[in-house]
């Protein structure tokens, strides 16, 4: 491989690594996940993430107001 391309893969690398870094996590996106986790191994029927993680999104917006459900 000609060395203008492995030096073009490294800089892509190293700024994308940069760029992960730099983004902003929620620091509650965890909490939520380990809720989920949770849930769907120990409650007594079986639950689909994609149902627990509609039914939270539907809670933290109706507690808004009442114009945001």
């Amino acid at each position: 491989m000609p060395v203008r391309n492995t030096l073009t893969i490294v800089i892509v690398a190293v700024v994308s690594l940069a760029c992960y870094e730099k983004a902003t996590r929620n620091r509650y996106a965890s909490m939520v996940s380990h809720a989920m986790e949770i849930i769907e191994d120990n409650y007594v029927e079986p639950v689909k993430p994609r149902e627990l993680f509609e039914n939270a999104m539907r809670g933290m917006v109706h507690e808004l107001d009442e114009y945001s459900d």
